[in-house]
This record gives structure tokens, C-alpha cells and sequence, in this order.
């Protein structure tokens, strides 16, 4: 769920793609072989977009704190090297 949904920040639609297939897949063997209820793996997925939410809100600030540049709009992340 993370990775695709990272995947799916950076624009990159064929991992999304990928991710969401395997998730399924993943999700059907918990429930067939009764490894997990249904309602663990539903709350798995909810659970992991919560804290993926989560995770982006608090990132800006933490970048900030250990001095990586805080450009969401940019493809990648650059570490700010004023100062060494």
C-alpha cells in the first residue's frame, strides 16, 4: 500500500498498477488460507493510507530539522550541502 502509494506521488503509473495487483493478490491468499480475518486485511489497507497520510504531513518538518531541502514539486530529493 505505501510503495504504491509513493509510486503514485511520483507519477509513476505502472508500479501503481503493479503494487495494486499484487496488494489484491496478496489479500486473497490472507483470506483463503485463513491466515488473516477479512476485516485484518481491510484494515491493513486503511491503516497503511493513514500512515502514509500521516508520514507526509510530518516529513516537511523533519526534512527541515536534518537539513534536506523541502521541494515536494521537484522529481527527487537533494540534500542541502551549505555548510560542509
Amino acid at each position: 500500500m505505501i510503495f504504491g502509494l509513493e509510486f503514485y506521488k511520483n507519477k509513476n503509473s505502472i508500479m501503481v498498477v503493479i503494487c495494486l495487483v499484487t496488494g489484491v493478490m496478496n489479500s486473497f491468499v490472507m483470506i483463503v488460507t485463513r491466515a488473516h480475518y477479512t476485516v485484518d486485511v481491510i484494515a491493513g489497507f486503511v491503516l497503511g493510507h493513514y500512515f502514509w497520510l500521516v508520514s507526509q504531513m510530518l516529513c516537511g518538518e523533519i526534512d527541515k530539522k536534518i537539513g534536506w531541502i523541502d521541494d515536494r514539486s521537484n522529481e527527487g530529493y537533494s540534500i542541502n550541502m551549505q555548510g560542509s
